[in-house]
């Protein structure tokens, strides 16, 4: 294989850093540097993702289907279940889970 042929060749780690450069300039028109890197750090240990904001074309169910199409565990926030627990546990309501098993598993 002569020079000329070995340089149309596609070469692999080109072809990767282009997808991470225009992938990391997609990130950047929605994101900050820091919740870039707060981003990645999530996905790097396989952390679910919720994407929050106000109602309207901000970017949120693109970047969701963005991430999710990468492998990552992403949601709209509006299309999750949220629970708020901002009450102290009573001792003597210490382990809930024993009634409500006991409770559920006789319905069945």
């Amino acid at each position: 294989m002569n020079e000329k042929q070995k340089s149309s060749q596609p070469v692999a780690a080109d072809s990767e850093e282009e997808i991470i450069e225009h992938d990391y300039k997609y990130l950047q028109s929605i994101l900050s540097n820091c919740d870039i890197e707060r981003l990645l750090y999530a996905i790097s240990i396989g952390k679910p993702i919720i994407v929050e904001g106000i109602q309207g074309p901000t970017g949120k169910s693109t970047l969701v289907r963005y991430l999710q199409e990468r492998g990552a565990n992403a949601i709209e926030y509006n299309l999750s279940e949220v629970f708020t627990l901002n009450e102290f546990l009573e001792e003597k309501n210490l382990n809930p889970f024993k009634s409500f098993f006991q409770t559920s598993m006789n319905n069945f």
